[in-house]
């Protein structure tokens, strides 16, 4: 789980994030434009893992798994 939670922080990190500057309103809404499609699809990977780690909670709790203090 952990791995899948790094790749999809990686793609974000590839598809998305560009410098930071100054741009005007439509440099902005083409950039925007353009990453929509990774946004919605990293998104649904985000929501994937949601699920998974609630699953494994629902696991935890259900077979009373106690981890020890550090």
């Amino acid at each position: 789980m952990s791995y899948d939670i790094e790749n999809i922080i990686d793609d974000f990190g590839g598809k998305i994030v560009e410098k930071n500057e100054m741009e005007g309103l439509a440099k902005k809404t083409v950039r925007f434009l353009k990453t929509f499609r990774a946004r919605y699809q990293i998104a649904g990977q985000i929501e994937g893992i949601n699920k998974l780690v609630l699953e494994t909670s629902d696991r935890r709790n259900r077979y009373q798994i106690v981890t020890p203090p550090p």
